[in-house]
């Protein structure tokens, strides 16, 4: 009868051991036959061959999940996160319908049984779009602000001053996009503020005439991001002695 209970408990117990999903690959393992640039090359192509267009937001990218089965074919993974998806829709899209088109996923293997497998692909269709279709060789060229530094600094300063000695504790920073035309645009500023002091500082932020010239992706103009610890442009001394 103990015989009998083992190999019951034998059989469960690998039964359950069968279903498990590895959300994480180990470590000296990658989930497309070739590594990366073996998927960035055949992202490229597909893409090409799809007859698929970049999204307006050069940077609208969505990072989509898939399910890889033992025989290594795949499903995808419903996103919960809906709000996500309708913000990335362009990118959301070119996902669904460019994933299918790779064949050589891998579901991971530990002491030689695969297992189904989650894999993250993050999908920026602006950046596939103009890759150099080798899976390596891609180069970006960071966005440089063409008036003088020392410029927007004292820019910048005029405007929070007016706030900024609420705030002397705080550590303050300024985001926002460079856009491909050498603009800049959605400022986001995130410190103690109130909404109205918020409202004001970026309404004059929007009032800045910077010219920059953009970052580029293999020569092509695209929006960046740039963030600015505000606290690094003042003289705290010198802010207390102008009361």
């Amino acid at each position: 009868m103990k015989l009998v209970i083992l190999f019951m408990l034998l059989c469960f117990s690998n039964f359950t051991f069968s279903q498990v999903i590895l959300s994480d690959y180990p470590v000296d393992q990658f989930y497309y036959k070739g590594g990366n640039i073996a998927l960035q090359k055949d992202l490229s192509k597909a893409f090409k061959d799809l007859e698929l267009k970049p999204c307006d937001n050069t940077m609208e990218a969505y990072n989509i999940s898939v399910l890889i089965e033992k025989d290594s074919s795949i499903k995808f993974i419903k996103d919960m996160d809906s709000v996500n998806v309708e913000k990335n829709k362009c990118a959301f899209t070119v996902a669904r319908e460019i994933i299918p088109e790779l064949k050589f996923w891998q579901p991971a293997e530990i002491q030689g049984q695969k297992f189904q497998s989650i894999a993250k692909i993050l999908i920026n269709p602006f950046q596939i779009a103009y890759s150099t279709g080798e899976g390596y060789g891609d180069n970006v060229v960071h966005a440089q602000m063409l008036s003088d530094a020392d410029y927007l600094h004292v820019q910048l300063k005029k405007i929070f001053q007016k706030t900024f000695r609420l705030n002397m504790e705080q550590t303050i920073y300024l985001s926002f996009t460079v856009t491909k035309e050498g603009l800049m645009k959605d400022f986001v500023l995130d410190g103690n503020y109130d909404k109205i002091e918020v409202s004001r500082i970026i309404t004059d932020l929007k009032h800045l005439k910077l010219k920059w010239k953009p970052a580029t992706f293999n020569g092509v103009p695209m929006d960046s991001k740039q963030r600015i610890n505000v606290n690094q442009l003042y003289n705290y001394g010198e802010l207390y002695n102008n009361d």
